[in-house]
C-alpha cells in the first residue's frame, strides 16, 4: 500500500513540475515577443554617421508611428500562471480520487482482474503492426503477441530491441548519419555482404590459390568500421580456417588470397602419385572452404539479424535549435572579426609598407593553394566547422518544422551486446522479450517489461492498469518470470485441485492420488470444487459474538436414563 501511495505521489508531482515548466517556457516566449533581443550590427556596415545621414534618421523617427508597448501585468501577472488555491484543489481532488479507487478488504482482485484482461481480449483481432515505409519488419499485436506475453514464451515470433542512441555534438542531436554508423557496428555481417567475388586460381604452374575480392565501396557507403585486415583476422578466427596447411594473407588494398600448403607426409608417396592426390583434394577442398567463405560472420552481433534506421520528432527540438542558432552566431562573429584583422593589416601595409609574419603567411598560403588547380583557395583562420553549422542553423530556423532525433530498431537477440555498442545509451534501451530482460536486467526489470508490454497491446482498450500489475506479480512473485500454463502453475502452487482445474483433470488427480499428496483447500478453485465456501468477500472472515448463555445452558444435562436409574436407587 504504501509503495502505491507513493509512486502516485510521484506522478502528480512529476505532471505538476511539467505543467510549471511549460508555463514557465511560454512566459519567457511571451516576453521575447513583448521585448525584442537586439540585434547586432555587422562591423562592416558601421559607418560614421554624417550630418546628413543624422537628419534623414531624425525626419524618419519622426514620422513613423511609434508602437504600444505591452504592460507588464498584461505580459507576466495575468497569463501562464495557477494560483495556489488553484494548485491545493487539484492535489486535493487527486487523492481523494486515489482513496475512492481503492480496493476494499477481501476484494476478488484475482476475479475481477482476470474479467477486465479477457473480455476485451474478445475484441481484438489477429494482426501483425507494421513499420512505415520499412519492408518486412514487423511487430506481432493482438491476441498472438498477448499469448507470448502471459506463457512467457522464450523463443518469441517478432523480437525487436530499440536502441537509443546518445547524443553528442555541439548541438546534442542525434543525425541520420550517425544512425547509420550505429547500425553497422550492430548488424550482423558476413562476408558476403561486401565482398564482390571469390574466385578459384588454378593454373598448372599455380595452383591452391583462392582470391577474395571486397568492395571497398560499399564498405564506406554502409559506414562501417571495417577494413581488409579485420576481415582477414576474422577468417582467421573460423573454426574451419584455423588449419595449420591453410595461408591467409592481404594483397594490395581489397583483396585477400588464400592459399593451401603441400600435406606434411608427401615424403612417403611417389612424385607422380603425390602430385595427382595433391592436386585432386586441393581443388575439392577449394571448392569446399569457397562455399563456407560467404558466410562467415565479419562485423556485429551474430544475433542481430536486421537493422533499421527509424525517426521521430525530437522532444528537445527547441533547445537544438536555439543551441545551433547560437553556434551560428558565434562562427558569424568570429568571420567578422577575421575580416576586421585583415582590413587592419591591409591599413597597416598601406601605411608602413612592411608586412607583418601573419600577413606573410597568408599570402604564402594562397599561393601554394593557387599553384594547385584541384584545391579551393581558403584561409585557415576561419573556422570550417562554423560554415555548415551556421547553414544549418539558419534552414532549421527558417523551417518550422521540428528536428527529428534518429533511433536504431534491432531485428533479433542479443540485448546484453546491443547495451554494450559505442553510440548506444544503455540505460534507455530495452527489447520487448520478457526473457530476455530478465537475463540481462533482472526480476524487476522483467515485471516492468510484462506491464509495459501488456499496455502497448491493449492501448486501444480500457483496461485498468492496476490488473496489468497484478498479472505481472503473480507471474513474478517466485523471484522468475512464470508463464500461465500448467507447468508455470505447478511452480506457484502446489494445490492438486487447482492444477486439476487449469488442464489435463484425471492425469492430475490420478498422480496426487498414487504420490498421497494432501490438498488444504485454501485457494478459490479448490473451494468452487469441492463446494466450499471460498475465502473471498463476506467468507474471507469469521463473525465472534456474544451469545448471552446462562451458566446452566453450558454444563452437561442429565439423560432420561440417568433418571430412571435414581429413581429405581431410592425404592430400593
Amino acid at each position: 500500500m504504501l509503495e502505491g501511495e507513493r509512486e502516485f505521489l510521484n506522478t502528480v508531482d512529476d505532471f505538476v513540475q511539467r505543467k510549471a515548466d511549460s508555463f514557465a517556457v511560454a512566459r519567457k516566449a511571451k516576453a521575447d515577443v513583448a521585448i525584442p533581443k537586439h540585434v547586432p550590427i555587422p562591423r562592416k556596415a558601421q559607418a560614421k554617421p554624417t550630418t546628413q545621414t543624422r537628419r534623414a534618421t531624425a525626419s524618419r523617427q519622426s514620422m513613423a508611428p511609434t508602437a504600444a508597448v505591452p504592460s507588464t501585468v498584461d505580459r507576466f501577472d495575468l497569463t501562464c500562471k495557477i494560483s495556489q488555491r488553484t494548485l491545493e484543489t487539484f492535489v486535493t481532488s487527486c487523492l481523494e480520487k486515489y482513496r475512492a479507487a481503492q480496493v476494499e478488504p477481501g476484494h476478488a482482485v484475482g476475479a475481477v482482474g482476470a474479467q477486465s484482461i479477457g473480455e476485451p481480449g474478445t475484441q481484438m483481432t489477429l494482426k501483425t503492426f507494421h513499420f512505415a515505409g520499412v519492408a518486412g519488419m514487423s511487430l506481432t499485436q493482438g491476441v498472438p503477441r498477448i499469448k507470448e506475453i502471459i506463457n512467457a514464451s522464450k523463443d518469441i515470433s517478432t523480437p525487436v530491441i530499440t536502441c537509443n542512441l546518445v547524443r553528442q555534438g555541439i548541438d546534442r542531436s542525434i543525425p541520420e548519419q550517425f544512425g547509420r554508423i550505429v547500425k553497422g557496428r550492430i548488424e550482423a555481417l558476413y562476408l558476403e555482404d561486401v565482398a564482390e567475388k571469390i574466385d578459384i586460381i588454378w593454373y598448372k604452374s599455380l595452383f591452391g590459390l583462392l582470391s577474395i575480392q571486397i568492395s571497398l565501396q560499399t564498405i564506406s557507403d554502409l559506414f562501417l568500421d571495417l577494413s581488409v585486415e579485420k576481415i582477414c583476422k576474422k577468417i582467421k578466427r573460423h573454426r574451419k580456417f584455423k588449419g595449420k596447411d591453410i595461408d591467409l594473407h592481404v594483397q594490395g588494398n581489397d583483396r585477400i588470397i588464400l592459399q593451401l600448403d603441400k600435406p606434411p607426409d608427401s615424403k612417403r608417396l611417389s612424385t607422380s602419385k603425390l602430385e595427382e592426390l595433391h592436386v585432386r583434394e586441393s581443388f575439392l577442398r577449394l571448392q569446399h572452404l569457397k562455399r563456407l567463405l560467404p558466410f562467415v560472420h565479419v562485423l556485429g552481433h551474430a544475433q542481430a539479424v536486421r537493422a533499421v534506421v527509424t525517426a521521430q520528432d525530437d522532444p528537445n527540438s527547441d533547445e537544438i535549435k536555439r543551441m545551433q542558432a547560437n553556434i551560428a552566431e558565434a562562427a558569424k562573429k568570429e568571420e567578422e572579426r577575421v575580416d576586421d584583422s585583415k582590413v587592419e593589416e591591409d591599413e597597416d601595409v598601406k601605411i608602413t609598407g612592411v608586412r607583418t609574419k601573419k600577413a606573410k603567411d597568408r599570402v604564402l598560403r594562397k599561393t601554394k593553394i593557387k599553384q594547385d588547380p584541384e584545391i579551393k583557395e581558403e584561409d585557415d583562420d576561419i573556422p570550417l566547422s562554423g560554415k555548415p553549422l551556421e547553414k544549418l542553423a539558419t534552414n532549421a530556423a527558417e523551417s518550422s518544422n521540428p528536428i527529428q532525433m534518429h533511433k536504431v530498431m534491432v531485428e533479433g537477440y542479443g540485448l546484453r551486446d546491443c547495451m554494450n555498442t559505442d553510440g548506444v545509451d544503455p540505460y534507455t534501451t530495452s527489447t520487448n522479450s520478457v526473457t530476455e530482460t530478465l537475463k540481462v536486467l533482472g526480476i524487476e526489470a522483467a515485471r516492468t517489461k510484462i506491464i509495459k508490454e501488456m499496455q502497448e497491446v491493449t492501448k486501444d482498450l480500457s483496461i485498468d492498469p492496476r490488473h496489468m500489475a497484478l498479472l505481472a506479480d503473480v507471474m513474478t512473485y517466485k523471484g522468475e518470470v512464470l508463464g500461465i500454463t500448467r507447468f508455470g502453475l505447478a511452480k506457484m502452487r502446489d494445490s492438486v485441485l487447482q492444477l486439476a482445474s487449469f488442464e489435463k483433470t484425471a492425469d492430475h488427480v490420478f498422480d496426487a492420488g498414487s504420490a498421497g499428496k494432501i490438498d488444504p483447500i485454501e485457494g478459490v478453485s479448490e473451494c468452487v470444487i469441492v463446494g466450499k465456501t471460498m475465502g473471498v468477500g463476506t467468507g474471507s472472515t469469521e463473525v465472534v459474538r456474544n451469545m448471552h448463555w446462562r451458566e446452566m445452558d453450558t454444563t452437561m444435562q442429565p439423560t432420561a436414563f440417568e433418571e430412571c436409574w435414581a429413581e429405581l436407587r431410592q425404592l430400593k
